[in-house]
């Protein structure tokens, strides 16, 4: 794509200083607070570059004025899960049901999970179809987070009220194991397998559950203001369009690679 912001202006848009012959093309001066004040208008750029390349790419028998919401997109490569990520999960798991059992059998009081933004996601809207719909077409960018731990804590082990059960540690341990996914992505969350999380939700983190990106938000709000129509949701890594697709609140209309 080049540079993003080309510029020719004689001053700096962070301070007003003079600049030079070579400074004016990106409109800086250089000085690292000028840089940090002016990433707003780079991401403002750079984002209507790309709804400018989206709009090029629609297909023909799309309508082409919809409003466009975008996405992010995982494009981690796919490998079989190593033998050390699996050992070193298996012992995360022991530590956690540990701590959590030790909690239960001291009569402690339920620990509470981590929660997650929402980012101003409504309560209702957060169970609207097309939020799952959207997560598929960006397949997990934000499941990098769990890593080897998968967000677990032992207050998610303790909401299971398995102990109360007599299940043991051991069983409970080898419970998550069995839903480890043979092939997962590289450098992602060890249960992030090719079509999405492998662990049922009830057995998730409670952030994994309530997470909701502020992408997801943005497309809700593309939805609500544009009430009673669809959008186009595009996937985009770095600045190029994966795949894009109509979406109305209940999911997809129609799906394209570009």
């Amino acid at each position: 794509m080049g540079s993003l912001v080309k510029s020719n202006i004689s001053i700096c848009r962070g301070c007003g200083c003079k600049l030079d012959v070579l400074q004016r093309v990106r409109g800086l001066c250089g000085d690292p607070e000028c840089d940090r004040k002016d990433v707003p208008y780079q991401e403002s750029k750079r984002r209507e570059w790309l709804l400018a390349t989206i709009r090029q790419q629609i297909p023909n028998t799309w309508n082409s004025t919809l409003p466009i919401a975008l996405l992010p997109r995982n494009e981690r490569l796919l490998a079989p899960l190593p033998e050390t990520r699996y050992e070193t999960h298996r012992s995360y798991l022991l530590k956690i049901v540990k701590e959590a059992r030790t909690c239960y059998e001291n009569g402690g009081e339920m620990l509470a999970e981590p929660s997650a933004p929402v980012n101003g996601i409504s309560s209702i809207d957060a169970k609207l179809p097309v939020l799952s719909t959207a997560c598929g077409l960006c397949r997990g960018e934000c499941c990098y987070t769990g890593g080897n731990s998968a967000w677990l804590r032992p207050a998610t082990i303790q909401r299971q009220q398995w102990f109360r059960l007599g299940v043991s540690d051991k069983r409970i341990v080898d419970f998550y194991l069995s839903y480890l996914p043979v092939t997962s992505f590289e450098e992602s969350c060890v249960y992030q397998g090719e079509y999405g999380c492998t662990l049922p939700r009830t057995l998730r983190a409670n952030i994994c559950n309530q997470f909701l990106c502020k992408e997801l938000g943005n497309l809700v709000s593309v939805l609500s203001e544009n009430e009673g129509t669809s959008c186009i949701a595009a996937a985009i890594n770095n600045n190029s369009v994966e795949c894009m697709a109509t979406v109305d609140a209940l999911g997809v209309l129609e799906f394209a690679i570009p």
